[in-house]
């Protein structure tokens, strides 16, 4: 497993919990005293309506993406499943670059064997990434500080223009591909 291995399990208990909104403080604690890591909560309100994709897409905070997931029932995850992503890549709109180097304005693949199981934005060059994570709350973090169901096997992409997704995210949603 890449990164630390007890942090990565620690990320999981927090994200995935059933009781997520009854634990997290308590859990979130315990992570802070485990050990040095540079993973800080960032969530700002309205973070409960997109998910890891829609995030590294650039999707949370648009007006438009915002109505599609009101119009979906409010919830992204059907609006923009990893599928989305990877026909995003079939069709050339987000470009996979070879090596793991990544820099600002690039996207982060995590894959846990073949399935694609997480993304996040790229911030800074000296190892800082966004994502959303499980059911709510947003981060930046470290390349491996994520929960370890994520994946060890990353691929960088440049993120596309917002307009071209959405317009894509249109299309996609229309032909029933969901």
């Amino acid at each position: 497993m890449c990164g630390d291995e007890k942090l990565r399990a620690m990320l999981y208990d927090l994200t995935e919990n059933s009781e997520f909104l009854t634990t997290y403080n308590f859990r979130w604690a315990e992570i802070g005293k485990y050990t040095a890591h540079g993973i800080r909560d960032i969530s700002g309100p309205g973070y409960w309506n997109y998910n890891c994709f829609a995030y590294a897409l650039g999707l949370n905070g648009n007006p438009q993406f915002d109505r599609l997931v009101a119009a979906h029932g409010g919830h992204p995850e059907p609006l923009v499943p990893g599928r989305f992503i990877e026909h995003l890549k079939k069709k050339g709109i987000l470009s996979v670059r070879s090596g793991s180097n990544y820099s600002p304005q690039d996207i982060v693949l995590y894959y846990g064997g073949k399935k694609l199981k997480h993304a996040a934005r790229v911030v800074t060059t000296i190892d800082k990434l966004e994502s959303k994570w499980g059911v709510g709350r947003h981060y930046q973090h470290g390349l491996y500080e994520v929960p370890y169901t994520y994946g060890d096997t990353i691929e960088v992409a440049r993120a596309p223009d917002v307009a071209t997704v959405l317009k894509e995210l249109a299309r996609w949603q229309s032909s029933g591909r969901k």
